[in-house]
């Protein structure tokens, strides 16, 4: 026999066996701390629970928006690479066209189907300009369009990044209150 059965005979054989029972039962639950009823809502193992998935959740929502606004990004470089070649190709057909004029100053002309259009002042030119390159400004002004889409998506994919961080803040801070009664419920009376 070991020791603490020993003792156990001990006792049981001077005080007996019913006084032995209710002593034990007494020390039993006394080792058995109840949680305080204050704490009970915030640490039921439902809401710790709760807590897990809303976290898992959370990051769920934040990588989603982190890769949504990341690929908005790349869809806007894309799309930006796009307009600056369009950009360029409007500057070379413009310097097409004005190779084709003909004639000094106020003289100036080209001929287009057989007609001689005269270009003898500043918004002549400026017309004939924008004439020669109307699908390329056509196409710059599409790619600016979608940028600009792009631009409202960036700001709204960057609001939902925002909320998801601001939401797993909120679920942190409800999972250390949770953590923190926690430890102090298992480091009560000990």
């Amino acid at each position: 026999m070991n020791d603490v059965q020993e003792q156990l005979e001990h006792l049981v054989t001077l005080y007996g066996p019913d006084k032995v029972k209710v002593a034990a039962q007494k020390l039993s639950n006394a080792s058995v701390r109840t949680m305080p009823a204050e704490y009970i809502p915030v640490l039921s193992p439902d809401e710790v629970e709760k807590t897990i998935r809303n976290l898992d959740q959370a990051l769920d929502w934040t990588v989603n928006a982190g890769r949504k606004k990341e690929g908005t990004y790349q869809d806007k470089a894309g799309l930006v690479k796009q307009q600056t070649t369009m950009e360029a190709a409007v500057k070379l057909a413009e310097a097409e066209a004005f190779m084709q004029i003909e004639g000094e100053g106020r003289d100036q002309y080209v001929m287009e189907e057989g007609k001689k259009i005269a270009l003898n002042n500043d918004a002549a030119r400026d017309a004939f300009r924008r004439r020669a390159s109307v699908e390329e400004r056509r196409q710059v002004a599409n790619l600016t369009a979608q940028i600009n889409a792009i631009d409202v998506e960036l700001a709204e994919a960057g609001d939902a990044w925002f909320t998801a961080k601001e939401a797993v803040e909120t679920i942190r801070a409800k999972a250390y209150l949770q953590a923190a009664l926690l430890n102090f419920l298992a480091g009560r009376g000990a």
